[in-house]
């Protein structure tokens, strides 16, 4: 069976490997006159430079790009203008993007990026369901450090800049990207990011399967106003950030060793409100070990986690996350454990906050929520009601949580 496309039913047990679920079919293009086919397959001075030729159709009448054949965009992972020349900028007179079944386009999207400017919304979709459109990025596991392969040297990408260089990013305001139907697989940076657009991502399936952990592969975090669901994550950072108004709807997260479920904030993020509903969660880190040094002493065993389930790092934070719950279940996290700092670790928490002036209102209903302890420190202002419960807990249980199943597709 092909590593690249194993369905999403294929991962009971798995963590490295997927497939995806797909809807909506490509249109087929209606027999044209002789006229009216050279309007429309008449092929812009962009498609030409990136090299589509033999590889994609383009519509006119309609906007749409159809990829037919795998094409690898810019000239590997460092060749070339590596840092460029690996994305394609879409042009305004682009509206969908359709990849084949079968079809792989090595490279990345960027919408409204530098002297490439769009005014509407934009989808990039595979063709069909149960299709096996794919968009890729890298073989190498930390593609960030530059092409001396190490870390902390000044071809590093800088922090502030990584967000430019996974598999979609957007700038500006005021469209729409909409990603669906399609198989992520090993961005070179975080997968999915926008700052103040809305992105819908759905029925997807976002995948880090290097056999050694992406560096900051997060998964998804845009503009107020964006939506992700019918989907899977299983990369190798935070899989989504509540940086803004976000709704989440019927996913599954498969937890890897770095990275937080849900990470509230890094930085001095504004305040927002999160919707969560039918959320699966799965701890599958790779890492177990046993009698590592415990904070406070003595020694501790489990299965090893950078981060809680529901993070927020930022040890300056002052703003508020106000999320509401409706299902959310998780597996593999009672016995975990996560790093402390100083070389010792501490029993897995359901709540990370590094701030004493950040604030968290918490709503939730129909849980089955197991970690192994409420709260990593006592920082952080609390308002809860979890089952029924003000208090922060390592575990809540009410409701229809055991039946909670995430992505189903």
């Amino acid at each position: 069976m092909s590593l690249s496309f194993l369905t999403k039913a294929s991962l009971a047990g798995l963590f490295l490997l997927g497939g995806i679920a797909c809807t909506n079919s490509t249109p087929v293009r209606p027999a044209q006159g002789a006229a009216e086919s050279a309007r429309i397959t008449a092929d812009p001075a962009w498609f030409t430079a990136e090299g589509f030729t033999g590889k994609a159709i383009w519509d006119a009448v309609t906007g749409t790009l159809t990829f037919t054949q795998s094409i690898s965009l810019g000239q590997g992972d460092y060749g070339g203008d590596y840092k460029n020349d690996f994305y394609f900028q879409v042009p305004n007179d682009v509206n969908t993007i359709i990849i084949n079944n079968g079809v792989t386009v090595t490279g990345g999207f960027r919408v409204n990026f530098g002297s490439t400017s769009v005014n509407h919304n934009v989808t990039v979709q595979g063709q069909t369901a149960g299709g096996t459109a794919r968009v890729f990025g890298t073989s190498l596991s930390g593609w960030v450090w530059g092409p001396d392969r190490q870390s902390g040297n000044a071809d590093d990408i800088a922090d502030n800049e990584k967000w430019k260089y996974g598999l979609f990013s957007t700038t500006g305001s005021g469209f729409r990207l909409t990603v669906k139907n399609l198989k992520l697989e090993n961005s070179r940076s975080y997968n999915i990011t926008s700052f103040s657009n809305p992105i819908t991502v759905d029925n997807c399936f976002i995948v880090d399967s290097r056999p050694t952990d992406g560096i900051n592969c997060d998964g998804f975090s845009a503009g107020a106003g964006s939506v992700v669901k019918n989907s899977t994550f299983q990369v190798t950072d935070d899989a989504i950030k509540l940086y803004k108004d976000l709704t989440v709807t019927n996913v599954t997260i498969n937890l890897r060793r770095n990275g937080a479920a849900f990470q509230l904030g890094w930085g001095s993020e504004s305040t927002n409100t999160s919707t969560l509903t039918n959320v699966l969660v799965n701890g599958q880190s790779p890492d177990n070990y046993t009698n590592l040094p415990k904070e406070g002493g003595g020694t501790i065993s489990g299965t090893a986690y950078n981060r809680g389930l529901f993070s927020w790092v930022s040890g300056g934070a002052s703003t508020t996350r106000t999320i509401t719950i409706d299902g959310l279940k998780t597996t593999g996290l009672a016995s975990a454990i996560m790093f402390a700092g100083n070389n010792t670790w501490r029993e897995y928490p359901t709540f990370e906050v590094g701030s004493t002036s950040a604030t968290i209102n918490m709503t939730g209903s129909n849980l089955n929520i197991t970690c192994r302890q409420a709260a990593a420190n006592t920082k952080g202002n609390f308002t809860l009601n979890m089952c029924g419960s003000t208090a922060k807990s390592a575990t809540y249980s009410c409701g229809t949580g055991n039946s909670v199943t995430g992505d189903t597709n």
